[in-house]
């Protein structure tokens, strides 16, 4: 057994915690397997353990419902739970429930179906002077909601929460993950997943955390440099006297195309066969399949922009092109467009806002921003932009505020 672990207070805690890391880590793939699954415990159990501090109580290992309550029905299978912490203020009794999870949304869903009923079914079958309410603390596994779980519980605060303690124990057990994910075969560890996966096993601890698992590495992929020495050993000679010259230094695609050819067909002549996967199938892809199948499902759908259109005008006042003998110039055009627009709009008695909104602009355009009355043209609003129009109009300032936001 690697951990042995004390969890009568806080020191005891982390000197049986120390001891136990002094132990040294497990290379048989098996032994480093269940020091996974022993550290997710242990993980889960030091959290429970904090909250319980946090909370004033005692840290007691989870009990069945039945066992808590000993007068319930043994065989009813609603009381065949077991929450992490069970206790009792002022007629109030509350169940809490604490976990590590990559994704607290559904894991909250999962204990509220879980937990809920036991407490609608006491309060109204068994203990009717009590009230009984569901507390689920889910921590993320990047702790970055710690703060926002734990305010869940805070009104039933006795102490502080003990960050860093807390903290310190949990750098400990990343430094076993650690030396798991370096020790333990990735083959092994991948098969024992999908093993966990058909044996349809109730431990929700393993399944949340392992499901977004990646341990080990592929032991087949370490070169091993005897064999790596002796194949160029045996290329030396080519090597010297057709890939490199004194003279000079050249690639022949023609040669090593032939080489890699020979490497693929025959790599156990070069030592290299144990890179060859020859168990890989198709359906060793299904678990990811499924995986990636789901996280589909849960991204928003996207709503596509409608496509706009663009209009790249020459805003410079002194380059004119000529049509038919006649110069043009792109502020006069814009002038005359806005003008058309205010002379279309001005007899309406009642307009929308928006088309009002349009028509004060036009009316500003065309009325208020000429430099000479006698001259269409006005390079300031060009240069300044919508703002210069929107502070000369007077009046409604949220047609101000409408017309900076063009």
């Amino acid at each position: 057994m690697f951990y042995t672990l004390d969890f009568t207070s806080k020191n005891t805690l982390l000197t049986t915690l120390q001891n136990s890391l002094a132990n040294e880590i497990p290379k048989d793939n098996q032994k480093l397997w269940e020091l996974y699954c022993d550290t997710l415990h242990v993980r889960h159990d030091i959290l429970h353990f904090f909250v319980s501090d946090f909370l004033g109580i005692g840290f007691v290992t989870e009990r069945k419902i039945y066992e808590i309550y000993e007068n319930l029905d043994k065989t009813k299978k609603l009381y065949d739970k077991s929450p992490d912490i069970v206790f009792e203020r002022e007629n109030e009794v509350f169940f809490v429930d604490v976990s590590i999870t990559k994704d607290p949304v559904k894991s909250n869903e999962r204990k509220v179906n879980k937990y809920q009923p036991i407490c609608d079914d006491l309060e109204k079958n068994i203990f009717k002077e009590k009230k009984f309410y569901f507390i689920n603390i889910g921590i993320k596994n990047d702790y970055t909601n710690i703060n926002e779980e734990l305010l869940k519980i805070e009104f039933l605060k006795f102490r502080d929460f003990d960050f860093g303690n807390y903290y310190e124990f949990i750098d400990a057990l990343s430094r076993i993950f650690e030396s798991i994910n370096q020790n333990i075969d990735k083959t092994f560890f991948d098969l024992k997943k999908e093993e966990f996966y058909n044996s349809n096993s109730t431990s929700k601890m393993i399944g949340e955390d392992i499901v977004y698992r990646t341990l080990g590495r592929k032991n087949d992929f370490e070169v091993d440099i005897d064999n790596y020495l002796s194949y160029f050993e045996e290329r030396k000679q080519h090597l010297d006297e057709n890939i490199f010259t004194t003279e000079e230094r050249f690639f022949d695609e023609n040669q090593f195309a032939e080489d890699l050819q020979k490497l693929i067909e025959n790599p156990s002549k070069y030592g290299i066969d144990y890179m060859l996967d020859a168990t890989l199938k198709k359906e060793d892809f299904s678990i990811a399949e499924n995986i990636l199948k789901e996280k589909v499902k849960e991204m928003p759908t996207l709503k596509r922009p409608k496509p706009t259109h663009h209009l790249l005008i020459n805003l410079s006042f002194e380059e004119s092109r000529t049509i038919e003998n006649e110069k043009i110039n792109e502020q006069e055009q814009i002038f005359d467009f806005v003008t058309e627009i205010h002379e279309s709009l001005k007899d309406n008695k009642v307009l929308p806002s928006k088309i009002q909104m349009l028509f004060e602009l036009c009316r500003e355009f065309t009325n208020n921003l000429k430099y000479n009355i006698n001259s269409k043209n006005n390079k300031e609003i060009f240069i300044n932009g919508m703002g210069f129009v929107a502070d000369r109009v007077s009046g409604k300032k949220t047609y101000k505020r409408s017309f900076k936001d063009v």
